[in-house]
């Protein structure tokens, strides 16, 4: 079966392409894929694997430079402009697990075949594996797009001292591409601030042994040296 995905996928990047017309786009596209280009594209409708990994790559190549710290950071306006398609659908507030358990189901609805699986670790920790189906051209680029798109989603949702990495890449010769997400709650990511807080206050408070109360550490007194 011809793996395809929705228009949804890659719609951003074809209005891109459109709006930076003078890139020399034909060194990446093939005619097909370049007469794609002249027509509606549709969010819901099943386009080829094939021309969404061409269009991916030509845009990360021409417009991102090969920069990944720039295709991290289309992650997060990616899951923006997602959001706001899927907004009550997608985005649990103060629950980002349940948020990317909802993703993964909308995911799922943009490939005919499965783009990736996300497993849940604890509350506040999951495990991504993406499909080794997006080829090796590509994949890089993928892949940190979306590490960029879930540090978005869980921040959205309310998590706070996000950690996104990866544990294995495709690319570098490991047999799957795994993204490891941590995060913390925003109740838990204030107890730490305050018990932070309140640990400096004491080591701020705390006075050498002998001096007298009051007194400032420069200038105080050594009650051993009064008496």
């Amino acid at each position: 079966m011809e793996r395809q995905v929705k228009g949804a996928i890659f719609l951003d990047f074809v209005k891109m392409i459109k709006k930076y017309k003078e890139s020399n786009w034909q060194n990446h596209l093939t005619e097909s894929d370049l007469a794609l280009l002249n027509e509606l594209i549709l969010p819901s409708r099943w386009y080829p694997l094939d021309t969404m990994v061409r269009i991916g790559e030509a845009v990360f190549k021409e417009l991102a430079n090969g920069n990944l710290e720039a295709t991290r950071e289309w992650g997060w306006k990616s899951m923006d402009n997602l959001v706001r398609v899927y907004k009550n659908h997608l985005v649990v507030e103060g629950n980002p697990m349940r948020s990317l358990e909802r993703f993964a189901i909308t995911n799922r609805s943009l490939f005919n075949f499965e783009g990736l699986t996300i497993e849940p670790v604890s509350d506040t920790r999951a495990r991504v594996t993406v499909s080794n189906e997006f080829g090796e051209r590509l994949a890089e680029a993928y892949c940190t797009q979306m590490l960029g798109a879930f540090e978005r989603l869980i921040d959205l949702s309310g998590g706070k001292q996000i950690y996104a990495a990866f544990a294995s890449r495709r690319w570098m010769g490991d047999p799957q591409t795994v993204i490891e997400l941590a995060w913390r709650s925003e109740a838990a990511a204030a107890q730490a601030a305050k018990r932070k807080l309140g640990s400096q206050k004491l080591t701020m408070f705390r006075l050498p042994r002998g001096m007298v109360y009051g007194s400032s550490l420069l200038g105080a007194k050594d009650k051993d040296s009064e008496s």
